[in-house]
């Protein structure tokens, strides 16, 4: 019983690990190389919205971090 459920954990962090999301309408799949793909021709991106304080409040921000 313990083997079975520890083959299915790991099979199921398996697929999460490959997981790709695609935000979409016409139903496409995600581009191979995206961890995360939107497409839209009639509505834009909104970044997170923050003010400069909590900008610099960001510890060790990843480079090309995109907060408005």
């Amino acid at each position: 019983m313990k083997k079975s459920i520890l083959v299915l954990f790991f099979t199921f962090i398996l697929f999460k690990g490959y997981t790709q999301v695609g935000i979409n309408r016409d139903g496409s799949q995600p581009d191979p190389s995206a961890i995360l793909d939107a497409k839209s021709t009639e509505k834009g991106f909104l970044p997170p919205r923050m003010t400069h304080a909590q900008m610099n409040a960001i510890n060790n921000p990843a480079e090309g971090l995109m907060v408005y």
